[in-house]
């Protein structure tokens, strides 16, 4: 995987240490951008740092590989993506500072991953979920290209929301890609 992705406005870099006060200032302490995800909002920036080394170690091992988002003109990492590697498919994952959402910043760093993650020749499929109630992070899929598939009922507790959740699945295949190639080339 390349080290670093680049499209009209963001600069993603591989995840770094140095990024961490950043991430911190802009999303990991925030509870409402943690809502619908996985991991509690961090106490303070050692817990970022752990974050970020865990991801470069997954990098190292070639299951998980986690861009900081930098828009060109800020010059600072205001959101993490990443693809999660399974066998056949890659499972895509992001987040991005409250103050930067609804701009197109986040389906614009999944549209720089997706000829990305395909070039890596045994990934057949990307595929990423989102609670029912997140419209924002459903749009950022349809905009990058990705087919809602279905609801999976009860698939996804957060750390942040004591029940499990339905979310949508979303997935992109190769095939589908190559089609429709032109639109990552833009």
């Amino acid at each position: 995987m390349k080290l670093q992705l680049e499209t009209p406005r963001l600069r993603l870099e591989r995840l770094d240490l140095c990024h961490a006060p950043d991430l911190f200032a802009h999303y990991t302490q925030d509870p409402q951008v943690a809502h619908f995800l996985s991991w509690r909002p961090h106490a303070d920036l050692s817990e970022t740092h752990t974050f970020i080394a865990r991801q470069r170690q997954q990098w190292e091992e070639k299951r998980c590989y986690a861009f900081a988002i930098i828009p060109k003109d800020l010059g600072e990492a205001i959101g993490c993506i990443s693809a999660n590697l399974h066998s056949c498919r890659a499972h895509m994952g992001y987040v991005l500072g409250r103050a930067f959402w609804n701009r197109g910043i986040t389906s614009e760093a999944l549209q720089a991953m997706v000829p990305a993650v395909f070039a890596l020749p045994h990934i057949a499929r990307i595929e990423a979920i989102c609670d029912t109630e997140n419209p924002g992070s459903a749009r950022v899929m349809e905009h990058a290209g990705l087919q809602r598939e279905g609801v999976l009922r009860r698939y996804f507790k957060g750390a942040n929301i004591p029940e499990p959740r339905d979310v949508y699945m979303y997935s992109l295949l190769r095939e589908e890609w190559k089609k429709g190639k032109a639109l990552w080339l833009k």
